[in-house]
């Protein structure tokens, strides 16, 4: 629960060297939430709205070492949300 009004992160995964593989992302929703996903340091999305929860699949994309998938959130209004998310990867060795 945030009730900030700057993202803050909800989940987020570094991978070690040699890197990772990239499974999905499952992220649920709350009505005044808006999001944020990072992708190797890169947004994919930003202030995306979710009616419900979503799971994005990567099917094991390869993610390089010390690169963060990061999911983000903040209220709309400065309201209190709820949200969590998951982050399905897989460290490579």
């Amino acid at each position: 629960t945030t009730e900030k009004n700057s993202y803050v992160p909800v989940v987020e995964w570094i991978p070690k060297p040699p890197g990772g593989l990239l499974k999905e992302i499952s992220v649920t929703s709350d009505i005044n939430a808006l999001y944020q996903l990072i992708i190797e340091d890169k947004p994919v999305f930003t202030d995306k709205r979710l009616s419900a929860a979503l799971t994005i699949p990567f099917d094991r994309m390869f993610v390089r070492p010390a690169k963060k998938i990061r999911v983000e959130v903040k209220s709309v209004d400065g309201t209190s949300i709820t949200v969590d998310s998951v982050i399905n990867g897989e460290q490579k060795f």
